[in-house]
């Protein structure tokens, strides 16, 4: 019953995230700044994921994160490196470069889209090279 619950709560969860992502993001406009709202709704959903998936990280070399706006790129040690960066630097105004593919993700995408991700077309070696 107990998991029941929880898988039900999760359910709710999803369907709240995924209706106020539709509220505020238009996939056809190109937004200019990040949405706060959405950026914070992108971490705490990453964050409820690493909570529950028990994804402990150990960060080092923080202090060499500049202030301001930036652009990250992560080298891709495993496939989770932008989640996890998410995750604990969300407060930072960060934009990421991603694959185009990731922007056609039911929830994320439209939470990557509004925060200002920068999908790449991987197929097209012009847009890959920057």
């Amino acid at each position: 019953m107990f998991i029941g619950g929880y898988l039900f709560g999760v359910l709710l969860l999803w369907i709240y995230c995924d209706v106020v992502g539709r509220i505020v993001n238009d996939k056809k406009k190109t937004y200019d700044t990040p949405s706060v709202f959405a950026r914070n709704l992108l971490v705490r959903g990453i964050t409820f994921i690493n909570f529950h998936a028990r994804i402990k990280v150990q960060v080092k070399g923080k202090e060499k994160i500049p202030g301001g706006t930036f652009l990250l790129v992560a080298n891709h040690k495993s496939k989770f490196d932008p989640m996890i960066i998410t995750s604990l630097y969300g407060k930072k105004d960060i934009a990421f470069l991603t694959k185009q593919e990731n922007m056609k993700i039911p929830l994320g995408g439209r939470l990557m889209h509004r925060c200002c991700f920068l999908p790449l077309d991987r197929s097209d070696k012009l847009q890959s090279l920057g």
